[in-house]
């Protein structure tokens, strides 16, 4: 029953659906539950496990539900809600929720300020039902390649990771209240649009080769008895494998991975796939961009389990 959320974005209001990756398909769909928050638009955030953070961040209104259960919870406002400041430098949002090792899950927001050379980060709890706030310090040229796209933290099992172009990787524990930094395999700033994300077994990432050609670069991150990181290319795959008619493409623009898919989502000429790396197969997902339209995708595969907190909506139809 493994699918994801997506939400197009353009001129209009985002349109959000789910569509399954089972193949062939089982006819198995999810909506999202009626937030009294957003009931006209639902702005998906993040997945995980599961778990879906819904909100608004100019607003500084979240949300979590469980689309296979329909229950929900309404975060309460977090501690720099409506600091315009802040607001404006508001890079990230991220959805912690492992139930292997908890049925509590955390909602993680990114935020740097260049007054205190540091990124700071605002933690909910669903334990506690409150929020705390930890300051990672960074020396201030660092805080100079934040990325500005989507995707920029990956949640991998109990840590974040955070993406500083093009020189390496921010590893945050917020159990430990510890971060180390993690550099990108050896020629990493000559590639192009790298994708973060957990597939199965471990950390991923996927980027753009145009050294020789056009190739999509996979690599796996593996830590060691010692701590220290190694990098393994785990797939080189030619542009032509990506493309679902002769030639090579143009462009690909490379949007997540699946954690419990051997799947990368991409867009190609206006048209979304899923490409599975392991049997070398590209899904057409049949959905299709206009020009000025965007999408971004967000994995998910439903999970049974009760969350603390999360209660059936009483707005549900």
């Amino acid at each position: 029953m493994s699918g994801f959320f997506y939400s197009i974005t353009g001129f209009l209001a985002p349109f959000v659906d789910y569509k399954s990756l089972t193949f062939p398909p089982d006819g198995f769909s999810l909506t999202l539950p009626k937030h009294t928050l957003h009931e006209n638009n639902i702005n998906i955030l993040d997945t995980c496990n599961g778990l879906v953070l819904c909100g608004e961040q100019s607003q500084d209104l979240y949300d979590v539900c469980n689309p296979a259960l329909q229950t929900t919870v309404t975060l309460p406002t977090p501690p720099l809600a409506g600091d315009s400041a802040v607001c404006k430098l508001l890079f990230d949002v991220k959805l912690m929720f492992d139930p292997q090792v908890s049925h509590h899950f955390k909602v993680v927001r990114f935020s740097f300020s260049r007054t205190i050379s540091g990124i700071h980060l605002e933690i909910f709890s669903s334990e506690t039902m409150e929020w705390v706030e930890w300051t990672i310090p960074c020396e201030s040229s660092t805080l100079e390649w934040f990325p500005s796209f989507k995707q920029s933290v990956s949640f991998v099992h109990g840590v974040l990771f955070l993406s500083i172009l093009p020189i390496a990787l921010l590893k945050i524990d917020v159990e430990r209240w510890h971060s180390q930094l993690v550099e990108f395999p050896r020629d990493a700033f000559l590639f192009d649009q790298p994708c973060l994300g957990m597939i199965r077994e471990g950390f991923h990432l996927a980027c753009l080769d145009r050294t020789e050609g056009l190739h999509i670069q996979v690599f796996k991150l593996i830590d060691d008895a010692c701590a220290l990181t190694i990098w393994n290319q785990k797939y080189r795959i030619d542009a032509e494998e990506v493309y679902p008619r002769p030639g090579i493409p143009t462009e690909i623009h490379l949007k997540a991975f699946h954690l419990n898919d051997d799947v990368i989502f991409q867009v190609i000429d206006n048209k979304v796939y899923a490409y599975h790396l392991e049997s070398k197969r590209l899904e057409d997902l049949d959905i299709e961009l206009h020009e000025s339209e965007d999408i971004d995708i967000y994995p998910f595969s439903p999970c049974a389990v009760n969350v603390p907190r999360l209660t059936a909506n009483p707005g549900l139809q």
